[in-house]
């Protein structure tokens, strides 16, 4: 009898939850529709900020954010709105409309930015910032040929390029199949970053394209030197090692890079982009990139914790995390063990175990080098 009276107390409560979240959601909407109706579209956008990350999957919510945006002006963050409910519901004619409307109000204020620039280019042609800003525009609108012609009249002026440059450039690359021109332009910025894991993986898939699949392990292994277990560089590697015959339609990995540059820049402008740090947490996930994901869910979970989407988020990237941990700290031990003076390696090994927070590994670890080196 007890155990009964407890279930259809568990159910109780379960559902009161439920409703009392429904509640909440509901009351953030309608809060955010008054905001809208008396002109408030700031206080606005805090309410829907909330009601987006508690229903994702609802359309209203980015139609509505996406009036206010339109409203204050914001065509660009409209439009990505209003894309977004209208790839969630494809058959409200209401947001086909607002969709439609946005995307011509942002692309105009894009051209309109690229004609400030390209006067700035008749003026001053020797300013390389302004072709670069006119090839970035030209990214955002998918016009990649554009893009490409901008970027080289850029590269012309600046040898200094930065590693994010030249990733959005060759993304252009891709998209107009470009492959040698890519191929070489990586080629040459690998030697001048060596440190960087993205250029590598870049250059990797671009070898793979070329059908140069040594030459392409050779890069995807030189980006997992730099950045171990990272998933791009292990799945570019597995296709080379393979032989099997790569098309350039096969570019998740190169989607993912850009997604992730994408939304990193949306959130440098404006870091208080909730949603749009959810959406790159996501991209992070799927590239393996556990412990940037981390990071980025640190920073919401004060207002987040317990919220399913984040709870969610924050289990698959500790998981993944702790694996990607577990899997580095292996390859560190097998390379003490082989040189146990290594002190780089042994600090390294009590960091992760730190992260991780195995401290009783952490002692082991120290007290057998001291024992060992007295």
């Amino acid at each position: 009898m007890k155990i009964t009276i407890k279930i259809i107390l568990i159910t109780f409560l379960a559902c009161f939850s439920f409703v009392n979240g429904q509640t909440n959601s509901e009351i953030l909407k309608r809060q955010a529709i008054e905001s809208i109706q008396s002109g408030s579209y700031e206080k606005a956008l805090d309410r829907l900020k909330n009601y987006i990350s508690l229903n994702p999957a609802d359309a209203d919510g980015y139609s509505l954010r996406g009036l206010c945006f339109e409203k204050l002006n914001d065509f660009k963050n409209a439009y990505y709105d209003f894309k977004r409910a209208k790839q969630i519901d494809s058959t409200d004619s209401e947001i086909i409309r607002n969709y439609e409307r946005a995307e011509t109000a942002w692309k105009n204020s894009v051209y309109d930015e690229i004609e400030i620039y390209r006067t700035k280019t008749k003026t001053n042609p020797n300013e390389a910032e302004n072709y670069l800003k006119i090839a970035d525009n030209y990214i955002l609108l998918e016009n990649y040929q554009a893009a490409e012609k901008w970027y080289d009249d850029y590269l012309k002026l600046d040898h200094n390029s930065t590693p994010e440059e030249i990733l959005r450039y060759t993304e252009a690359f891709a998209k107009i199949g470009l492959i040698q021109k890519g191929e070489t332009l990586l080629s040459l910025y690998v030697q001048k970053f060596p440190e960087d894991w993205r250029l590598f993986t870049r250059l990797g898939y671009y070898k793979l394209w070329s059908g140069k699949n040594e030459e392409a392990k050779n890069a995807f292994k030189s980006a997992l030197n730099i950045k171990p277990f990272n998933k791009e560089a292990e799945e570019g590697l597995k296709l080379a090692e393979s032989f099997v015959s790569f098309s350039i339609e096969e570019m998740k990995p190169i989607q993912n890079s850009y997604l992730i540059e994408n939304y990193s820049g949306i959130l440098s402008n404006d870091p208080n982009r909730d949603d749009i740090r959810f959406n790159l947490i996501e991209q992070l996930i799927k590239s393996g990139l556990y412990e940037e994901a981390y990071s980025h869910l640190k920073y919401l979970a004060p207002n987040y914790e317990g919220n399913s989407r984040f709870d969610d988020l924050m289990e698959i990237t500790e998981e993944g995390r702790e694996e990607y941990y577990n899997r580095l700290i292996n390859s560190y031990l097998e390379k003490l063990d082989k040189n146990e003076n290594d002190k780089e390696t042994l600090l390294k090994i009590t960091e992760l175990y730190n992260s991780l927070r195995r401290y009783d590994d952490t002692e082991d670890l120290l007290l057998n080098y001291l024992a060992a080196h007295p």
